[in-house]
């Protein structure tokens, strides 16, 4: 099978020496995978000297291939594999150094293939010559990336079309070619969708579609949109789609290196703290991790099967970071009871010390009041002042308690009031702090409304008087 290549206006011409190009390890790498991917081809040492022969232009390079594969090798058969692995690990894209000391990408598990338990392995065997259809689908996804790479780099193909509209639109043009029967396609952006699927926790599948690839229409009718995988998809997972015209998903096949279609990717989101403003605010920034990726034409039950065991792994980390969490917001509670507890005591201590000072103070209070009174209540008149210009004072305790005084007339009520308060005050066992003065006959009441200014006399306590002291605590 002889097939022309159009150049690419992108590309170097092939009478360009190494020398003059002065690629690098990595951009010979890069090549190299682009030149197997496209041939199939499993030699690695074939393919470099091809690639070397033709000054590192994967376009020449290529037809040189395709005219020796056509002109020896037209009948005969040999093996070639697609190799797919799901494991316990996530697949993760990591370099691999082949002959001569060159660079190869590789989606790999953590630890070798061979080596994981649950990995798979599925070798295809055809035709040494690849078939007409699949080889013109290949070279016309790697012309096509590469004519438009510069351009889908800034904006992607329809790249004034925003995010949100290509992706509807893709739904649209899905449906009208395929049905109704198909993964609910988030009508978002990627990022969003991602988003979306960290919200719900759930994991995205990414459907990167090439309509031009001739296995496109195949897998799209007979394996996607089958009842199937669409109500697994639909219940398990969500889903989001993207048309290589559009920039979003061109993207991410750049991203992801993919140069087949059609191609599924099974993303994992997860949240990281970062800087989200000049003010040191922080937020999340969602990031997603590659657990598995189905490039090619796959039956729906291998699908299935790989989309399974990544819902599982999923399940597992969701819970163990829900365990997390409860243990997290445990934590916090913990730690806001004892801030609170502590909080609690400061107040009480702080009831504490005021409480003391304030009895302090009006112990103090009390000692300078109790001093003044003291020193200003009136001698007792000597027994030669007569009975008219003097009055003799018995007081009653509750307890029985009784004790007299001599107070002169003019005596004011207030200092017969004051001495009661010291006499009081002098006595060990007193318990009485709020007292009125009670006379039974006449009946009569000197309390707080009482005017204090008034003399003895006034009053009518001269010559005498008894006086029952009332504790208005009782």
């Amino acid at each position: 099978v002889k097939l022309n290549i159009i150049r690419s206006p992108f590309q170097m011409a092939p009478s360009t020496s190494v020398n003059d190009l002065d690629l690098s390890e990595e951009e010979q790498g890069r090549r190299l995978i682009s030149f197997m991917d496209i041939t199939q081809t499993d030699s690695e040492d074939v393919a470099t000297r091809l690639l070397e022969g033709n000054n590192w232009n994967v376009e020449t390079a290529v037809s040189s291939f395709l005219d020796s594969s056509s002109s020896s090798n037209s009948n005969s058969n040999s093996e070639h594999m697609l190799t797919s692995s799901t494991g316990e690990n996530p697949i993760r894209v990591r370099r691999r150094r082949g002959s001569g000391g060159r660079e190869r990408s590789e989606l790999n598990n953590d630890e070798s293939r061979d080596n994981v338990p649950g990995s798979s392995r599925s070798r295809v065997v055809g035709s040494d010559s690849l078939s007409l259809s699949t080889m013109v689908g290949k070279i016309s996804d790697y012309t096509s990336r590469l004519v438009l790479s510069p351009i889908r780099r800034i904006t992607g193909v329809n790249g004034d079309v925003s995010l949100e509209e290509a992706a509807r639109q893709f739904t649209i043009l899905f449906e009208k070619a395929y049905g109704e029967t198909h993964p609910r396609f988030k009508s978002s952006s990627y990022k969003d969708a991602i988003t979306s699927s960290h919200n719900s926790e759930k994991l995205l599948l990414v459907y990167l579609h090439s309509p031009k690839h001739p296995d496109t229409d195949d897998f799209c009718k007979n394996v996607l949109c089958s009842e199937e995988v669409s109500n697994y998809v639909n219940t398990e997972m969500l889903a989001w789609g993207g048309s290589i015209e559009f920039a979003d998903a061109y993207r991410l096949c750049d991203m992801m290196m993919v140069s087949t279609y059609p191609t599924l990717a099974v993303l994992q989101p997860s949240a990281s703290s970062s800087s989200s403003s000049s003010n040191g605010d922080t937020g999340q920034r969602i990031s997603a991790r590659l657990l598995d990726r189905i490039d090619g034409i796959t039956a729906k039950e291998t699908i299935i099967e790989r989309l399974s065991l990544c819902c599982r792994q999923h399940k597992a980390v969701v819970q163990e970071a829900a365990a997390r969490r409860l243990q997290e917001q445990e934590r916090r509670n913990l730690l806001e009871q004892q801030n609170r507890e502590y909080l609690e005591s400061q107040r009480r201590d702080r009831e504490r010390e005021e409480e003391k000072r304030r009895q302090q103070e009006e112990e103090r209070n009390k000692v300078e009041t109790m001093k003044k009174k003291r020193e200003q209540l009136p001698n007792e008149p000597p027994s030669s002042v007569e009975r008219r210009d003097s009055s003799t004072i018995k007081f009653n305790l509750p307890n029985g308690t009784k004790f007299v005084r001599r107070f002169y007339a003019d005596n004011k009520l207030q200092h017969v009031r004051d001495f009661v308060e010291i006499t009081l005050d002098d006595m060990e066992d007193n318990t009485i702090a709020n007292f009125e003065l009670v006379m039974n006959f006449p009946k009569r009441r000197f309390g707080g409304d009482t005017d204090h200014t008034v003399t003895i006399e006034e009053a009518g306590l001269v010559p005498q008087a008894v006086l029952f002291v009332q504790d208005l605590d009782s």
